[in-house]
């Protein structure tokens, strides 16, 4: 068990799954854990779990070797404008979550040569299956940086990149969730036209998923897994038609795009 301690700044639903994750995997023991949020009602969401509350950020910063900012990029600022005056984080790392918001950007506001990591997690970190890619600065030592990725892989599947691929992958594991969920939406509302029942159409569609989703693991010839599933002239090529033929692909990669822009116009650096 890591016998270092982490405050989460910001009470959310991304800091409960990760904090109730780390003590499932028991990772890190819960007195080595602290929340700190403005809004001390959402620390009602974590009453069943043994760990430190927070009501004060400078006792939250103070407590911690590891600092998470599990905030908004819209509050980022005034939350570093706080820090930075809240006592003395000279040997603390800090953890961002926020999109967008660049590692130097963070290390500027609380004063430069600040040990800074960057993270895009996602939301299936709340059914324990997430996914988090992973920059850093320069002054973050190799040690400190090997313990967060460890950390971290207790809960979720992690990926190191370079800081400059961190907006550009929220295109592919921090908004591609909503993707599916439209996906999954539009062809739910299809069967329900067909006269399925909803229970039917939703065991049916999610059952398919996640089986098309192990295929994926154990085969990444993508072309080779549709041509399997496809008969000439079949049910399947005739649906696949439709999707080519309005240019389903390129949506996609014109989806992805205009969320990597997105990313570029709120950031911070």
């Amino acid at each position: 068990m890591i016998d270092r301690k982490i405050v989460f700044i910001g009470a959310g639903n991304m800091a409960y799954a990760c904090v109730s994750g780390f003590l499932k995997s028991n990772t890190v023991k819960g007195s080595n854990i602290g929340i700190y949020d403005i809004d001390i009602s959402k620390f009602d969401s974590f009453a069943g779990l043994n760990i430190n509350k927070f009501s004060d950020l400078g006792a939250a910063v103070l407590f911690a070797d590891y600092i998470i900012l599990a905030v908004k990029p819209q509050v980022i600022t005034q939350c570093l404008e706080q820090i930075s005056k809240a006592t003395d984080f000279s040997d603390k790392v800090f953890i961002s979550f926020a999109a967008g918001i660049s590692t130097s950007y963070i290390s500027k506001c609380l004063g430069g040569n600040v040990s800074v990591i960057r993270m895009m997690p996602n939301t299936p970190f709340l059914v324990g299956k997430g996914t988090v890619a992973i920059s850093k600065n320069e002054f973050v030592s190799k040690s400190s940086f090997q313990f967060i990725c460890t950390l971290f892989a207790s809960i979720a599947s992690v990926t190191v990149l370079n800081e400059d691929m961190m907006n550009k992958v929220i295109s592919l594991n921090g908004s591609s969730p909503a993707y599916f969920f439209l996906f999954y939406k539009s062809m739910l509302e299809s069967a329900l036209k067909f006269g399925f029942s909803k229970k039917d159409a939703r065991e049916l569609i999610l059952s398919t998923m996640i089986g098309s989703v192990e295929m994926l693991k154990e085969n990444s010839d993508v072309d080779l897994l549709i041509k399997n599933v496809t008969s000439p002239k079949g049910t399947t090529e005739a649906s696949l038609n439709v999707l080519y033929q309005n240019e389903f692909s390129d949506i996609i990669e014109k989806c992805m795009i205009a969320c990597v822009d997105r990313a570029d116009e709120l950031s911070l650096d």
